[in-house]
C-alpha cells in the first residue's frame, strides 16, 4: 500500500492576533480540524511553524499540542537558518507537497532556487489578500501595495510553484495571466470555524458588535456614524440595545474621539479579546462595514456560528456568507444613512433576528462546515501531486 502524501502547511509571519489576523487563525484551525479528522483525510498534514507563530496561537488558545508541529526555530531561530531548513524540506525528502499559508518575500530565494532541483517538493500557495484581490487588474499596483504587489508578481512567476488556492474567484484570471507555467489553480468555497467553540448561549443579550481590525479599510468610523443616525431617528430604538467595537488598530484614538464627539459614550463600547467566542455567543447581531470582501471573514463566519443576524455592505463574495432575507441583510450603500435603516430594521424585529441568527448558525454546520472545507483542500493537493506526476 502506498504511503499517505507528506503535506506540510507552512506558517510564519505571525503577528498579534488579539486585535485581527483572520488568515493566520484560519490555517491553525484548519491544522487542528486535519489532525482531529486525520482517520478519514487523504493526506498526512504537518505544521511548520517557528516559535512565534506557536505562542501567538496559543495566546489565543488556537493550536494543540500535536507531534506534527515542526517548530524551525530549533534550527537556529534567524531568517537564514530558517531558509536553508525549507530548501531541504523543499528536496522532495521530507515532504511531497509544502503549501504556503501567506505570500512572504522570505520564501522567495529558496523557492525560486527549487525550480531547477530534482527531486523536489511540489509548492503551493494560498493567496488570502483581499485587497489585493480587488486591485490586481490595476496597472501600475496602485500607491502601498507596490512591495505587495511585485511579492505575488515574483510568487505568480515562479517556476517551482505548482498551485495557487485563492480565496477570491476574481483572482484566477489574473494569476493564469502572470504565470510562467499553468499551475493548479482553485477558488475556495467554503470556509469554516469551530462549532463546538463558537456557539450560541442559552440566553442572547440585546447586544450588537463589530469586530476587526481598527484600519481604514474595515471602516469602523461608518459604524460609528449609523449608530448615531439610528438613535437620531428612533432613540427609542436604540434605548435597550448596548454596542461594541471589538478590535485593535492605528485608529483607535481617532474612533474614541469621534464616538464622544457623536455623543455615544453611554451607547458603544470599545473592547478587544484574545478569545472573542463568549461575547459572539450573547450577542444577536454581528455588522461588517468594511471595503472590498467579507468572504472569508473568520470574525463574521464566527458570529454566525453563535447565532448572529448578520448586516454586512455587499461586497465582493459577501454574499457566499450572509443570504438576503435568510440569515441578514445586505447593505448596497456606504452611508451612515443606508446602514442605519438596517439597524432600525434588524433592532426592531426580535422575531425575525431569532430567526436570522438560527439560520446562521445551520449555514455554519452544514454549508461552511469543516468537512466540506477539508475535502476542497484534500482535492486539490491531490490534483496538484497528480499533475506533477
Amino acid at each position: 500500500m502506498t504511503r499517505p502524501a507528506r503535506i506540510g502547511l507552512v506558517l510564519f509571519g505571525v503577528g498579534d492576533l488579539t486585535g485581527g489576523g483572520g488568515a493566520e487563525r484560519f490555517f491553525a484551525d484548519l491544522f487542528a480540524a486535519y489532525e482531529h479528522s486525520a482517520s478519514r483525510r487523504a493526506h498526512e498534514l504537518w505544521l511548520i511553524c517557528d516559535a512565534s507563530a506557536v505562542s501567538r496561537l496559543r495566546e489565543i488558545g488556537r493550536l494543540p499540542e500535536s507531534p506534527r508541529i515542526v517548530d524551525l526555530s530549533a534550527v537556529g531561530g534567524n531568517r537564514l537558518a530558517m531558509m536553508q531548513a525549507m530548501w531541504q524540506f523543499a528536496s522532495g525528502t521530507h515532504f511531497d507537497l509544502l503549501h504556503l499559508t501567506l505570500a512572504l518575500p522570505r520564501h522567495l530565494p529558496w523557492l525560486w532556487l527549487s525550480a531547477w532541483r530534482r527531486p523536489r517538493a511540489a509548492v503551493t500557495l494560498n493567496v488570502n489578500d483581499y485587497e489585493v484581490a480587488a486591485r490586481m487588474h490595476t496597472a501600475p499596483a496602485p500607491l502601498g501595495l507596490d512591495l505587495a504587489w511585485r511579492t505575488y508578481r515574483a510568487y505568480f512567476r515562479a517556476r517551482a510553484l505548482d498551485g495557487v488556492m485563492a480565496w477570491y474567484r476574481n483572482l484566477i484570471s489574473a494569476i493564469e495571466g502572470l504565470s510562467r507555467r499553468p499551475p493548479v489553480l482553485r477558488a475556495i468555497r467554503h470556509c469554516f470555524v469551530d462549532t463546538a467553540r463558537f456557539r450560541p448561549a442559552g440566553t442572547k443579550e440585546n447586544l450588537v458588535v463589530h469586530a476587526g481590525r481598527l484600519v481604514a479599510v474595515k471602516r469602523p468610523m461608518l459604524y460609528l456614524d449609523a449608530i448615531a443616525e439610528a438613535r437620531r431617528r428612533n432613540p427609542a430604538a436604540l434605548a435597550a440595545w448596548r454596542f461594541v467595537l471589538l478590535g485593535k488598530g492605528p485608529l483607535e484614538a481617532a474612533l474614541r474621539a469621534h464616538s464622544s464627539a457623536l455623543g455615544l459614550d453611554d451607547l458603544l463600547q470599545f473592547d478587544f479579546a484574545a478569545d472573542t467566542s463568549h461575547l459572539f455567543s450573547r450577542a444577536k447581531l454581528f455588522v461588517s462595514t468594511q471595503d472590498h470582501e467579507n468572504f472569508t471573514s473568520l470574525s463574521m463566519l464566527e458570529a454566525m456560528a453563535c447565532g448572529n443576524a448578520i448586516l454586512a455592505r455587499d461586497v465582493g463574495q459577501t454574499a457566499d456568507f450572509v443570504r438576503e432575507g435568510t440569515n441578514g441583510l445586505l447593505v448596497r450603500e456606504a452611508t451612515p444613512g443606508a446602514l442605519a435603516d438596517g439597524l432600525l430594521r434588524m433592532l426592531g424585529d426580535e422575531a425575525t433576528l431569532a430567526s436570522y441568527g438560527a439560520q446562521s448558525r445551520r449555514i455554519t454546520l452544514e454549508e461552511h462546515c469543516a468537512e466540506n472545507l477539508l475535502e476542497e483542500f484534500d482535492q486539490f493537493w491531490r490534483d496538484v501531486l497528480a499533475q506533477r506526476r
